[in-house]
């Protein structure tokens, strides 16, 4: 074997790149076509990696909905990060909104600090003298605090893929949309006045 004595020069050096770079281009277009693109369900529907099942295993909802009951840790069920949503429309003081993004997953069993605005416009204010001006604030909202004084606990799929609702049984309810790893990705908190 010969030894090499040549000096390298800029054209010896880049042409030496460009080989580098089509190799490991060429590798990984190899090993994305080897890699598998969906997921088998039961049903033996596919499902890209990316996009949610259709339903949350049973096991999940049913988990879930006994932590929710018994006021305990809910942390392992999120998303890392995940977005809260919060919703109240109330006859006299009008509707209340507020949103918070890159929550960690341990946030859901603390108290969330939330920007909201209140439009001062309930459904029961039908005179102008009536309505107040609209305001901002900030809400502290912990689920633990809501959930004990619900009627009941009823859960149901949406028409919608990947989100499933959670209802008192009255006006209250949580609206979660969950990652294809069965993760929450988004919880809403609805409470709405029903007259």
């Amino acid at each position: 074997m010969r030894e090499f004595t040549g000096h390298l020069t800029m054209k010896n050096t880049s042409f030496i790149f460009l080989f580098a770079f089509a190799a490991l281009l060429a590798s990984s277009c190899v090993a994305s076509r080897m890699a598998p693109t969906a997921t088998p369900t039961a049903a033996g529907a596919q499902h890209s990696a990316d996009v949610p099942q259709d339903t949350l295993p049973e096991t999940f909802k049913a988990d879930f909905l006994e932590h929710l009951r018994r006021g305990e840790m809910l942390f392992s069920f999120f998303s890392n990060p995940w977005t809260f949503i919060y919703h109240e429309d109330n006859r006299d003081e009008g509707s209340t909104d507020g949103q918070r993004a890159n929550l960690a997953k341990a946030d859901i069993d603390k108290t969330i600090q939330i920007r909201v605005k209140n439009d001062g416009c309930g459904w029961a204010c039908m005179f102008d003298d009536m309505k107040a001006e609209p305001k901002e604030y900030d809400l502290y909202f912990n689920l633990r605090e809501q959930v004990p004084d619900w009627e009941s606990f009823e859960i149901t799929d949406s028409d919608k893929e990947g989100v499933v609702y959670i209802q008192d049984g009255a006006s209250r309810s949580l609206v979660l949309h969950y990652g294809s790893d069965n993760r929450i990705t988004t919880m809403e908190y609805r409470s709405e006045d029903p007259g």
